[in-house]
């Protein structure tokens, strides 16, 4: 540093200095006592600043030598680094090999295995052909035999028929549809070629699961079954644009606009408590913060904003819990639970219509088919079926586990019976028919029994007995159909003959009316053929009077 850029030193620390190097000058005897002359106090002071100056220099170059060493020790960490780096990259070149080598064995495996899956599925086709109906009957039919094998006198006949052979045994099982059997169904434009053969292929066998994502779509009427690919892949924006726009208005409804918008806070706060509360035993909704729970409010309210005059009523929550997981989309879920809905529409509406007619249905069909059953039910006053009313709102969904209630959906939608869920809850009550029946239970009982039935039913043995129920009332001579015709005819003679009452009822007034007309007319002649007759009396007396008269003279 130049002598034009120091800076003076402060005049306390000059004195100071001053003071300091007279006392060792004095205790060395280079100053006479007395104080300083001008000329020493420079000389000092020249002193003092060549001390601070080589101060300096001394700290310049001890920072230099502590910045060389911390250079010259990363330099050596750096090359530390690179050899510790060197031999991890031959090490994961040597690691890269053995997991090339691996996945080449792995893939040789994998043919392997899926060829030993041919012939197991082959193998088990054929097992299960001589084998599955019949241990899953005998598991049912055995209730009602005795010892030797017969049936006992309280078998429904209709157990024989189902245990004959011939004209009575359901057609070969078939292996559920797979993905690739649903990618050979489509032409060069992606379009389905035979939409039914896919829905009788899924009604007696189900689906693979990786298929349900897609095949849903159709089923659910998110997508049109002669779509191409061209026209799904525009649909899908379309879809997803509407959905956007109609979570739009009812999630920007104000606080103000809120607090006069009485209905719809209602619905969200119902939503909101039924939401918390919908299959927290689920891995999809156990965490507080899951992403499904946030989809499944979402849906629901704007399921509630869409069908205004349905709104939400409990027990959709149930029924969308199944589609969140399996679609993941949120507007695919919601356009997919609103296709749900559209076929359980009367099931939701107000007394709910669709239920009472299932009831009805059901129970004239176990009055037909078990007549000993149908007696013990309306013994108990069972005969309204209120324990099987969840069975129908829910279609099963609290009786199976969600692959099972997946397999049922799938077979009712593809079924070509539109009412197949009857059949379900059919076999399911013939299943337990002697459970309930050696138990005696009464209506409360029953009711508890099938409440105690979640998630303990095999649906195999279900699925196996509805269509052997089906296919004997159907293919083989069956009168299910009557019971509807009976059914339609009750409902015919119900409005007929509240008619005929009213009718009746108009017609005893009338009746009344005019018999108190005719009441009043006899009144009145009666009262004039009186007025006539007493002057007739008076004169018939006086003439008696005068022949009395005459005689006595």
């Amino acid at each position: 540093m130049s002598k034009q850029q120091e800076k003076p030193l402060p005049q306390a620390v000059i004195k100071r200095q001053t003071e300091l190097l007279t006392k060792i000058h004095k205790s060395k005897g280079l100053l006479p006592a007395g104080a300083p002359t001008a000329k020493v106090v420079s000389e000092l002071d020249t002193i003092s600043r060549n001390t601070i100056t080589n101060d300096r220099l001394a700290f310049r170059e001890f920072f230099a030598l502590v910045n060389k060493a911390r250079q010259d020790g990363a330099e050596e960490s750096v090359r530390l680094l690179q050899e510790q780096d060197s031999l991890l990259q031959e090490e994961k070149e040597s690691h890269l090999l053995a997991v090339e080598q691996l996945k080449k064995e792995k893939d040789a495996t994998r043919v392997q295995i899926y060829d030993l899956e041919q012939r197991w599925v082959d193998l088990l086709t054929v097992f299960k052909a001589f084998s599955s109906k019949d241990n899953i009957r005998n598991n049912f039919y055995k209730k009602f035999m005795d010892d030797t094998g017969h049936f006992d006198a309280d078998a429904p006949d209709y157990f024989k028929l189902l245990r004959s052979s011939g004209a009575l045994s359901l057609p070969s099982e078939q292996t559920p549809l797979s993905l690739h059997d649903w990618e050979s169904a489509m032409d060069e434009q992606g379009r389905l070629t035979d939409p039914e053969s896919i829905k009788e292929r899924v009604s007696k066998a189900g689906m693979e699961e990786a298929l349900r994502p897609i095949l849903w779509k159709y089923f659910l009427g998110y997508y049109p079954w002669d779509s191409t690919l061209e026209e799904r892949k525009k649909l899908e924006e379309k879809q997803k644009e509407r959905y956007t726009r109609l979570k739009t208005h009812w999630s920007s409804i104000s606080n103000a606009q809120l607090s006069s918008f009485s209905e719809w806070r209602s619905q969200q706060s119902q939503i909101e408590k039924d939401v918390v509360r919908t299959d927290r035993d689920l891995e999809w909704f156990q965490d507080d913060q899951s992403p499904y729970l946030l989809q499944l409010n979402n849906i629901l309210c704007s399921y509630a904003w869409f069908n205004w005059d349905l709104g939400y009523v409990q027990g959709m929550n149930d029924i969308l819990a199944i589609l969140i997981p399996l679609f993941g989309e949120e507007h695919v879920s919601f356009w997919c639970f609103a296709g749900k809905m559209k076929r359980m529409l009367d099931l939701f509406e107000n007394n709910q219509p669709g239920v009472q007619r299932l009831l009805t249905l059901l129970v004239d069909l176990i009055k037909r088919v078990d007549p000993l059953f149908y007696s013990y039910l309306r013994s108990v006053n069972g005969t309204h079926m209120f324990f099987c009313f969840r069975w129908f709102l829910l279609y099963f969904k609290r009786e199976f586990t969600v692959e099972q209630t997946q397999r049922v959906w799938e077979m009712i939608w593809a079924h070509p019976d539109p009412d197949y869920v009857l059949w379900i809850a059919l076999a399911i009550m013939l299943i337990h028919r002697d459970t309930i029946i050696s138990n005696k239970m009464c209506f409360e009982d029953i009711l508890r029994y099938m409440s105690s039935l979640s998630n303990q039913l095999d649906h195999s043995e279900v699925i196996q007995l509805s269509q052997e129920l089906y296919h004997y009332f159907h293919v083989a001579g069956g009168n299910y159909d009557s019971a509807i015709e009976e059914y339609n005819r009750k409902l015919s003679e119900n409005k007929d003959k509240g008619q005929e009452n009213k009718k009746l009822s108009e017609s005893k007034e009338e009746i009344k009316e005019e018999g108190k007309e005719e009441k009043k007319d006899e009144r009145q002649e009666k009262i004039l053929e009186s007025q006539v007759e007493e002057p007739k009396k008076e004169e018939a007396t006086e003439e008696e009077t005068k022949l009395e008269s005459t005689d006595t003279k």
